[in-house]
């Protein structure tokens, strides 16, 4: 369950959800009176532990020996690599394979990840450091992390929202530091090479080349062929996986493409485990693992969990599948004013209903809709529309809005970080309204 930590932090997440709505100022005759803000409910959610083989050297911990350049999330120093998680409700947590999984707190709680990449031990202590890319297209380094997470920090730079996908492959041109690749929404790759030093860890980009957008998940491999170069797979559409060999040759740091086979369309998420091995999760929750036979084919895979385990999980570090960007759930009404929330179960379905509020406590002249998030906390919003004015999360937006008989919050439409806002009039005009953030 839940930590005491986490608990707090999820209970900061209010949502001013009734008939009446916090108010910017004082109400009127047509503005609905304010009313207290109802906080969205917390899943019931329990990280279990990863039962993985050991990868890399055996350590007795961080402080015994050198960190294995190979690893890029071994977050406790045993030698095996582990998980930093998503859950439904946007906290981050870890799972390693000695125990089960923890808070994984890195002081940002108003500002959850959009995608969370570990490169390895970058030239602080004998521990990983963590990209995490924020709602709003910043990027930034977290130091050192731990099971519990990690606090040091530094700004990588903004204008990441330009990428749908960020990840490591691993070090590409064999400088014991681990590399970045990002994909632009067109399709393009770019490379990042580590420069080791912790203020700013990458340098410059360089072009890859295009046509990266035939695949909906890229997994960073790490050394799958055992030349010491970092690889990548890739799935498609239709769910065969490819692998691309690395080069060592950081202008086309990847070779041509060869199928490892179809089927793996059955997996919602795939990640890296270490060694060049795989592990993928399928719509049950069931996490399996994939043995790499040391020239990027894998061997058949095993069962490593029981099923639904690792169901509630949005996204796991170093996955492949697109950053999250919020709408984390699906709302509920009822004729007679009850509204209900219902958490993605990450199976193709919904959890058991949440009550936010009881019969009658919504208003039969509001109307709600479900938006995907408009600042940097990654988490779902809702618009409601009353007597014509527009509120968002209980902050009153202005009047004026009964023109419009329908809103959307699609997210990013311009490409600056900051989600946005659709609205239609009764006369088939649609308009864009530019979030700020």
């Amino acid at each position: 369950m839940y930590s005491k930590r986490a608990r707090r932090v999820t209970a900061c997440t209010a949502l001013a959800l009734s008939a009446g709505m916090l108010l910017a100022g004082p109400a009127s005759a047509e503005t609905p009176a304010p009313v207290a803000p109802i906080t969205k409910p917390a899943p019931s959610f329990t990280v279990p532990k990863l039962n993985l083989p050991k990868q890399g050297a055996e350590r007795a911990g961080a402080a015994a020996a050198e960190a294995d350049p190979l690893l890029l999330s071994d977050l406790n120093g045993d030698g095996s690599e582990d998980v930093i998680l998503r859950g439904s409700e946007g906290l981050l947590f870890s799972a390693t394979s000695e125990e089960t999984g923890d808070f994984f707190d890195i002081g940002r709680d108003d500002d959850i990840a959009k995608d969370i990449v570990p490169i390895g031990q970058q030239g602080g202590a004998a521990a990983p450091e963590v990209l995490v890319l924020s709602e709003n297209g910043t990027l930034t380094l977290f130091r050192d992390a731990g099971p519990a997470g990690t606090t040091s920090q530094s700004v990588v730079g903004g204008g990441w929202q330009t990428y749908n996908k960020i990840t490591s492959p691993g070090d590409v041109n064999a400088d014991g530091r681990a590399d970045v690749v990002a994909r632009t929404l067109d399709g393009q790759l770019y490379l990042y090479l580590a420069t080791g030093d912790l203020t700013k860890p990458l340098g410059a980009r360089i072009a890859v080349g295009g046509g990266w957008n035939a695949y909906d998940q890229l997994v960073g491999l790490g050394d799958g062929n055992g030349d010491g170069k970092a690889d990548l797979y890739a799935r498609d559409t239709a769910g065969t996986l490819w692998f691309y060999a690395g080069t060592g040759d950081t202008t086309k740091p990847f070779a041509v493409r060869t199928s490892i086979g179809g089927g793996w369309g059955i997996y919602n998420q795939i990640m890296p485990a270490g060694d060049g091995n795989l592990l993928a999760r399928d719509n049950t929750g069931t996490l399996f693992f994939y043995a790499a036979n040391g020239n990027g084919t894998l061997a058949a895979r095993q069962q490593t969990s029981e099923k639904g385990d690792w169901s509630g999980v949005v996204q796991f570090a170093r996955a492949g599948n697109i950053p999250s960007t919020g709408k984390e759930g699906v709302y509920a009404t009822t004729s007679n004013g009850a509204l209900y929330w219902y958490y993605n179960s990450t199976t193709g379905g919904l959890d058991e209903r949440l009550e936010i509020l009881p019969a009658g406590g919504l208003d039969s002249g509001v109307a709600l809709t479900h938006l995907s998030s408009l600042n940097p906390d990654g988490a779902s919003d809702v618009a409601m529309l009353a007597n014509g004015y527009l509120f968002v999360e209980g902050n009153e937006i202005g009047s004026g809005w009964g023109v419009y008989n329908t809103l959307v919050g699609p997210g990013d439409l311009s490409g600056d970080g900051k989600g946005d806002l659709l609205a239609r009039d009764r006369s088939g005009v649609l308009y864009l309204y530019k979030g700020n953030g």
